[in-house]
Formats: structure tokens, sequence, C-alpha cells
């Protein structure tokens, strides 16, 4: 299991979809940067070897952000593609169910599986959400590296936390842009707050960044 060292508690969500680009803003950011999510965008326009590129010059945990949502051999097939290509760490839909689950967490070899409770716009709230307490159990029961929980819904980050205890790490996602608060995923409960376009679009990404940094910083020391 690749372990997450926190100093500020920021992921960097990276959708990119040039790698110049990519590279411009970890250049800017990287100092600040916990982990990085990399999405389908960046990997589908820059090819699956963008993960190795980066993880040869950047030295940050990386964690490929593919919703694996497949029958178990081919959610097995890709996870295995993204952990040759350097990737730390894969994100897998927790509504696939157990046996799914299991394969990818059983297979991930000194990797981390992080399954996804439930998303964060509104329809996550009126459809993933009636079985997001069930997948955190499950997560914890087969000794998943962690849970992806929605920064937009802080008290749901609360619930979910009194599920998987302190055995599991917590990212949470949805921070930002997409209207979670800075910090507020911390203080539910979260240990790592995703952060993507606040930080990627914004004029400055580094001003940016580390402005979120000093935010955090009073949080988690």
């Amino acid at each position: 299991m690749v372990k997450i060292n926190r100093e500020t508690g920021i992921i960097l969500a990276i959708d990119a979809q040039n790698k110049e680009k990519i590279f411009k803003i970890l250049d800017n950011t990287y100092s600040y940067v916990d982990a990085l999510k990399i999405g389908f965008p960046s990997v589908l326009s820059c090819g699956i070897d963008v993960i190795s590129d980066i993880k040869n010059n950047f030295s940050l945990p990386i964690i490929a952000d593919f919703k694996l949502s497949d029958i178990p051999v081919i959610n097995k097939i890709i996870a295995e593609k993204a952990f040759n290509y350097g990737a730390d760490a894969v994100t897998v839909q927790g509504f696939i169910g157990p046996d799914a689950l299991r394969l990818c967490i059983d297979n991930a070899d000194r990797k981390s599986v992080f399954v996804i409770t439930e998303f964060t716009h509104a329809d996550g709230a009126t459809y993933t959400q009636l079985i997001s307490e069930d997948v955190a159990q499950i997560a914890k029961d087969l000794g998943a590296t962690g849970i992806q929980a929605p920064g937009t819904r802080p008290e749901r980050i609360k619930l979910l936390r009194n599920i998987v205890g302190d055995k599991l790490i917590i990212i949470a996602c949805g921070i930002g842009t997409q209207g979670g608060e800075i910090g507020g995923a911390i203080k539910a409960g979260a240990d790592f707050e995703i952060i993507g376009r606040s930080i990627t679009d914004s004029d400055n990404p580094s001003i940016k960044i580390k402005t979120i940094a000093e935010i955090l910083n009073k949080l988690i020391q």
C-alpha cells in the first residue's frame, strides 16, 4: 500500500488535455501538493504514458482516477495497466459490488485502491448516496486504502468517517469550483481535499495553491 504523507492536505486534480499545460501547472504547484489525481481527459488526450512522464519528473504519489466500474477481470486489467505506467493508486466505483472490489484490492500488490462512495453533484445525493454507507463498510471490510467522499456534502463525510473509523483514508472531491468549501471536508473528517479547477484554471496557480495550503495548514497541524 502506497502511503500519502499529509503535508498540506491537498490532492491536486489534473484533467488538462495538453502535456505541456500539465507540466506547467505542476512546475508552479508541486511543492504544495501531497498527491496528484489524474483523470481520463488527460490520459485519453496525452496517452497513458503521461503518468510515467509525470512520475519521472515530479516525486508525487499519483492516483489514476479511472473510476473503474466494469466486470472484475476488466477492472483488474485496467488497474494493472495504470500501475505499470507508474500510478500508485486507482479509484474504483463502490456500486460494482464486493466481488469486483475484492479483485481490485487483492491484486493491487503494494499499490492503493480508493473506493468511490457517492458522487459530488446533485444526482449523487439522489442515487449513489442510497448505497454509499454500505459501500464504505465494504471498503473497510475488504481492506481498501480508503474511500472517496463528497466534499460538497461535509455531513456525509462525518457519517462515512464514523463507518470506516481511522483505518481508512478519506479523500474528498468537489472542493472549490464545484461548491465544496476549502477546509470544509477536513473539518468534517477527511484526510485530504481534492482540488482541481480552482487551482488549475486560476490566473496564477502558484499563488492560488499557496493560499489554499495556508488555510488547510491551520486545520491539520
